[in-house]
């Protein structure tokens, strides 16, 4: 081991620790909704916290600002420990990445053994599942038992989830950083409003609670209301956002850019850079080409299980493969699937499942329309509209159960609903159709299911719309985001 190169580098990577501070160009301006829960179990929970999410999302940002909060409660600097498990000098210096940066760390920062420490160390590990097995080093590290808080980052829900219910069940809690949310656009945009944004969608979701506890939508609508009474003067800047929403998608960089040429051609290099090195360099893919044509094909089309043997056809893969490469763009988070609702668990597994991109930006960038044209074209905003609830929906779901892995259901008989939520053993369908006039044909898949399911109340997702009839409410789809 080159010692002296292996502290050169850390001392990069702890600028801190000569500077005492986090430098402001790893802070970023805006501070995201995710930096509370996360800040709070860093202090709170002795248990290993896992971030996990694609890239370019954020999560090594919210961890520096969570390493700048830490300072300002005046945890000293040495205290602090920040490594990369993709790092190249780090990986081509030592043997043991983890282990031989915390020896080093001893020696020439912390003063002595970490297991002899009075005071908490904080240990952030980014892209730890470059790391050869970080499992079982993370583990034996944290039954020694010392007075250290550890906190990991990866870009692979595959290698995370799979350790954590592996080596280190019990030891492990999850938190998921996705791309921005519509609420933390609006929060970005118009900062003078965001306490009524915030109010709004703590409003919304209660009143969300008492119509599933009272079986009706009742007191959702009444909440809808009053919220788009509130809302009226910033009507046209709210709107102006989501369909700039609908193009970009909520990856931060585009907070940065101005020019939607540079930031879809930087949208494209992440998409090749997650397909080129995270599923390939993880799961020895042999035909990228192949991985990259499948995404896009389920970025134009939306997919459903019966486009299972075109698409090998169109492929030259069999199904096998197909389904393998589905897995891997998953744990990637580049796409969500979906089931079949169903109280059938065997019924849930055998029917085919709907996939979705995961981020318009992502969807719009591979379709090569990263431009203003797509609002006019009926067709793509509704696939655009449906792709943006469902990512939200999820969201939704996790603040009403919070789970390491959240699943969406749809349903699909004579008719079909395109998103079922489940709560409380109950199940709440979603139909999305951006458009302002809603007919009564388009609320059949809904009527059906809440006929067929038991359900409590249904919610069609329009254009403006707020209006009750028969538990099925209609609300603007800007609304719903904010919702969730």
């Amino acid at each position: 081991m080159n010692e002296e190169a292996v502290l050169k580098r850390l001392y990069s990577l702890n600028e801190w620790w000569t500077n005492g501070k986090v430098p402001p160009t790893k802070l970023e301006g805006f501070r995201r909704r995710d930096l509370f829960y996360i800040s709070k179990k860093i202090t709170d929970s002795t248990s290993i916290l896992a971030i996990i999410g694609p890239r370019q999302v954020g999560k090594t940002t919210l961890v520096y600002q969570a390493i700048h909060d830490l300072f300002r409660s005046e945890v000293p600097r040495e205290q602090v420990l920040f490594i990369n498990g993709d790092d190249n000098i780090l990986n081509t210096e030592t043997e043991n990445t983890m282990e031989d940066c915390i020896s080093i760390y001893e020696k020439n920062i912390l003063g002595g053994p970490i297991k002899n420490s009075e005071k908490k160390i904080y240990f952030f590990i980014d892209e730890i599942h470059y790391i050869k097995d970080w499992t079982t080093r993370l583990k034996n590290l944290f039954d020694q038992k010392y007075n250290m808080k550890m906190v990991i980052l990866g870009s692979s829900s595959s290698d995370i989830l799979s350790g954590s219910a592996e080596a280190l069940t019990g030891r492990m809690d999850i938190q998921r950083v996705m791309p921005l949310k519509f609420i933390e656009i609006l929060r970005h945009k118009m900062p003078d409003h965001a306490p009524l944004f915030e109010e709004s969608c703590r409003t919304l979701r209660n009143a969300l609670k008492k119509s599933i506890e009272k079986g009706d939508a009742t007191e959702i609508q009444k909440a809808a209301k009053e919220i788009s009474r509130k809302m009226i003067p910033l009507n046209d800047q709210i709107m102006a956002l989501l369909h700039h929403y609908f193009i970009n998608g909520g990856y931060p960089e585009q907070l940065k850019q101005k020019d939607l040429n540079e930031y879809q051609q930087k949208t494209r290099t992440y998409i090749q850079f997650t397909l080129y090195k995270d599923i390939i360099r993880l799961f020895n893919v042999r035909d990228p080409g192949k991985l990259e044509l499948l995404l896009t094909f389920i970025a134009e089309e939306g997919m459903h299980g019966s486009s299972y043997e075109s698409l090998c056809n169109a492929l030259q893969i069999r199904k096998e493969t197909l389904l393998q490469y589905i897995r891997y763009l998953e744990y990637a988070f580049l796409i969500s699937q979906s089931r079949m609702y169903s109280r059938n668990i065997r019924k849930k597994e055998i029917n085919p499942k709907k996939i979705y991109v995961c981020d318009t930006g992502i969807r719009n960038a591979l379709l090569d329309q990263f431009n203003g044209r797509i609002l006019s074209d009926e067709s793509e905003m509704g696939k655009i509209a449906e792709t943006v609830v469902h990512d939200h929906a999820m969201r939704l779901k996790h603040n009403l159960n919070p789970a390491p892995v959240i699943t969406l259901s749809y349903w699909k008989e004579k008719n079909e609903v395109d998103i079922v939520l489940e709560h409380a053993k109950k199940g709440i369908p979603i139909e999305v159709k951006y458009k302002n006039r809603i007919l009564e044909s388009d609320k059949k898949g809904l009527n059906q299911f809440l006929k067929k399911n038991q359900g409590i109340f249904g919610i069609m997702v329009t254009k403006n719309e707020i209006y009750l009839h028969e538990n099925i409410l209609e609300m603007p789809l800007w609304m719903f985001l904010l919702m969730c």
